[in-house]
């Protein structure tokens, strides 16, 4: 499992075989295929966990006593400290939900869909206080998660042409902090706008 999240990492979902995940492994190849079936159950078997973390972070913060904005800004934070630089093969997973993700298993779906969910009603409590302008709450969500797109592939910072970027803590939290003032930017509008009056 260790190896196939590397690879996974470096070189997403398409750019993974099977054979490179048992040679990195030294397992067998006929092992693997028996007990995972696909390439999709391997790479389902590897996010699932990470996904599973992040959602319970996520629900803890959404769970908080803090006001929308501070949880926004909370739940933001983790998500791109936690895709950027902690977990970073989760890049394949998003990446891969960008492109249509065809391979991506009923599971990870029903995790993107929770993430999204959770998103959502920390978005919809910041409208219904009066914090965040009234707007479309998915564009909303989609603005959240779509910050760091610039982020899923690039190739800076990694030797190899076919390999994702990886990021330091500090280069993380600059993304952070940049994507989240856009973000806040747009959500306070209304905000703004009752002060002019």
């Amino acid at each position: 499992m260790n190896a196939a999240a590397a690879l996974f990492e470096r070189h997403g979902f398409g750019g993974t075989s099977i054979r490179a995940i048992t040679d990195a492994a030294r397992a067998n190849l006929g092992a693997v295929t028996y007990y995972f079936k696909s390439k999709a159950a391997l790479f389902s078997a590897v996010m699932e966990p990470k996904l599973g973390a992040m959602i319970r972070c996520w629900s803890a913060i959404a769970g908080g006593r803090e006001t929308a904005t501070q949880k926004l800004a909370l739940l933001y934070r983790e998500y791109v400290h936690t895709v950027l630089w902690r977990e970073p093969s989760l890049r394949a997973v998003l990446s891969d939900a960008l492109h249509g993700g065809d391979h991506l298993t009923h599971d990870i779906k029903t995790d993107l869909l929770a993430m999204h969910a959770i998103a959502a009603s920390i978005i919809r409590k910041g409208i219904a206080d009066g914090a965040f302008r009234e707007e479309n709450v998915d564009h909303a969500v989609r603005m959240v998660f779509g910050t760091i797109v610039p982020f899923l592939g690039i190739h800076q910072h990694m030797r190899g042409r076919r390999q994702m970027a990886r990021f330091t803590r500090r280069e993380a939290a600059a993304i952070a902090d940049s994507g989240l003032a856009l973000i806040m930017n747009g959500l306070f509008w209304s905000d703004r706008q009752r002060h002019r009056t």
